[in-house]
């Protein structure tokens, strides 16, 4: 249940400043910290954007990849960012000059089409969740443009669909088609050791997971009849769902939820943003713990890739409709 005040403790109005830029096939995109550089994967090639207030100018392309990107992430501390693709590999681009981006080797450890990546808080370590029903933890190297391959965790049966590290990046969780949540922690030589299989209510392919705070995360579920995101806090060394926090979304039996759309949370700002079926919601969580949700955006299909600016500022998102990023200002006030 959605637990709601008498007074909110803040608002969110969301503007729509430009539709107009057409694109094919777009699965990811995201920013550099700045703000001020947009990357979008455009089936084998990538995309870069000049990206200001709002509006968006095409300033080169990107080739490499031999078959569709699926997942990009970008530094927070430089400017360099990673691909994957359902070529099975990963690349690190890495910006040289004014205008000059520099592509790594591809590395190829993956069996099958990388779906997700996640970086840790330092930012040398990377994971990479596959179709080939594997993780790879990647040491990693912006600087030199490298990556390194340390080693694998096979637990999961299907393919890993989302992974995220929490903040403090010595706890580790992942989802994927085989229905589990699966915990990963740090032993004393700091190596992944699996955990803990979170026990869920229901069992359901997770599309979706992202840690809140070190000993909170959130999952959305798949199936065409399940429309909430559900809670998970640590207890006891184990992660158990709260019910109670559990947030509802708007009920829609017409398709499955779909992955390629991350969830994205902005502490600083009170943001997070997620996307389900046909809406993207911003939802904030109360000084009492609860959710609720700010607002939503009714896209009206469920093939909806997009990203927030690092500030919080701006929603982008390309949707097979239109075949066009879409870019909404949020405007956001606290009371």
């Amino acid at each position: 249940m959605i637990q709601i005040d008498d007074k909110p403790e803040q608002t969110i109005k969301h503007k729509l400043i430009d539709n107009s830029i057409k694109q094919t096939d777009c699965y990811s995109i995201s920013f550099n910290q700045k703000s001020s550089i947009m990357v979008s994967a455009c089936q084998t090639d990538i995309k870069i954007w000049k990206f200001a207030e709002g509006k968006i100018k095409e300033d080169q392309t990107l080739k490499g990849h031999h078959s569709f990107i699926y997942c990009i992430i970008y530094s927070k501390y430089c400017d360099a960012f990673l691909s994957g693709s359902q070529d099975c590999t990963i690349r690190l681009w890495k910006l040289v000059q004014q205008n000059e981006w520099k592509s790594s080797q591809p590395y190829l450890e993956h069996r099958n089409t990388i779906t997700c990546l996640a970086l840790n808080q330092s930012e040398n370590e990377m994971v990479s969740g596959s179709s080939d029903n594997t993780i790879v933890v990647w040491k990693i190297n912006f600087i030199q443009n490298e990556l390194s391959y340390l080693y694998k965790l096979e637990k999961h049966q299907g393919t890993v669909r989302a992974l995220d590290y929490n903040f403090s990046s010595n706890i580790l969780v992942s989802c994927g088609r085989d229905k589990s949540i699966i915990v990963w922690q740090k032993d004393q030589e700091e190596k992944w050791q699996f955990h803990q299989i979170v026990n869920n209510k229901i069992e359901d392919e997770g599309m979706k997971i992202k840690f809140l705070k070190d000993d909170q995360f959130i999952w959305v579920p798949q199936d065409h009849k399940y429309d909430f995101i559900s809670v998970f806090e640590n207890q006891n060394n184990h992660f158990v769902e709260i019910e109670n926090k559990k947030i509802n979304l708007i009920k829609n039996e017409q398709c499955n939820d779909y992955w390629y759309f991350p969830v994205f949370h902005i502490k600083e700002r009170n943001l997070i943003v997620v996307r389900h079926k046909f809406h993207l919601y911003i939802i904030g969580e109360r000084k009492n713990g609860y959710f609720h949700i700010l607002d939503s955006i009714n896209c009206k299909t469920w093939s909806i890739y997009g990203s927030l600016t690092v500030n919080g500022s701006y929603l982008v998102y390309w949707d097979n409709i239109n075949n066009s990023f879409s870019v909404y200002e949020l405007i956001i006030n606290n009371f």
